[in-house]
C-alpha cells in the first residue's frame, strides 16, 4: 500500500506478485493486483485477476461489482452471470447481502432487464456503503 500511495505502481505490482507467490490465497493482494491492472489499463489482465479472486472468494462483492463493469466495457457481459450465480450460492444468507443485490441489479441493468434491476437495486437504496 505504501508503494501505491506514493504512486509507484510497478513496485507495488512487484510486491503483490511476490506476496501472491508466497500466499496464493491472499485476498487483499489479489484485489490490489487486479486494481493495479485496471489502473494500468490492462483490462484483460484485470478481468483475469478479478475472476481468480472470485474463484477463491465468491462473496467478495466489491470485486464482483468491478468485474461486471469491466466485462460490460469489454463486451463480454454474459461471462459475469456464472460469478453472480456462484455468489448467490456461496453463503446461506446471501439473499440478505446488500452487495449481492447491487451486483445482481447492476447485471440486470446492463442486460436491459429494468424491472429486475429496479427490484434488486431497491434493496440497496438506504445502504450507505453501496
Amino acid at each position: 500500500r505504501v508503494y501505491l500511495q506514493r504512486g509507484e505502481v510497478d513496485q507495488c505490482q512487484h510486491q503483490c506478485v511476490q506476496l501472491m507467490q508466497i500466499d496464493n490465497d491472499n485476498i487483499e493482494a489479489s484485489m490490489m493486483l487486479a486494481d493495479l491492472m485496471l489502473r494500468k489499463a490492462e483490462y484483460d489482465a484485470a478481468i483475469y485477476h478479478f475472476e481468480q479472486l472470485l474463484e477463491k472468494e465468491p462473496s467478495h462483492y466489491l470485486a464482483l461489482h468491478k468485474l461486471i463493469v469491466l466485462l460490460r466495457h469489454a463486451g463480454r457481459l454474459t461471462e459475469a452471470e456464472p460469478f453472480v450465480q456462484r455468489a448467490k450460492t456461496s453463503h446461506i444468507r446471501a439473499s440478505e447481502r446488500i452487495g449481492l443485490h447491487v451486483c445482481t441489479g447492476l447485471l440486470a441493468r446492463y442486460m436491459n432487464d429494468m424491472p429486475a434491476a429496479l427490484r434488486e437495486l431497491n434493496h440497496a437504496r438506504k445502504d450507505s456503503e453501496w
